[in-house]
């Protein structure tokens, strides 16, 4: 779907509004959608919810430090910035906005049940399950 793409903020912001687009026509049809991607910046969140709509748009941030970003890559994107390969990675060359006004904020390094708190939030919200 964006293969053309990569990481700098243009075709961040570009990749994250496919996404938001694809989301909304899912939701149209019933279809839940959980997207989870780095959105480093303001701006771009707040069109993602502009395109999926008030409503239907839950901003989950997970609150992680750098060193559990870097243990957590699947991908070596880390390693690849730290290398000079990658740019406009967040926490390395570029800047990441932590949102203001996040829905549910959850520690990624937290003993807590994380999947547990996501799901009771769904169920409060009566997202999930749907009655």
């Amino acid at each position: 779907m964006s293969n053309e793409l990569d990481y700098t903020p243009t075709d961040r912001a570009e990749h994250l509004r496919r996404v938001a687009h694809v989301s909304s026509i899912l939701n149209d049809q019933g279809i839940i959608t959980i997207c989870s991607f780095i959105s480093p910046e303001e701006a771009i969140r707040a069109q993602v919810e502009e395109i999926i709509g008030k409503r239907r748009f839950n901003l989950v941030y997970m609150d992680a430090d750098l060193e559990f970003c870097r243990k957590n890559d699947k991908y070596g994107l880390y390693q690849k910035a730290e290398e000079g390969k990658l740019k406009y990675l967040p926490g390395i060359d570029m800047e990441y906005e932590v949102p203001d006004n996040a829905t549910l904020t959850i520690k990624a390094d937290s003993d807590d049940d994380n999947v547990g708190l996501i799901i009771s939030y769904l169920e409060k919200r009566k997202i999930y399950p749907i009655e």
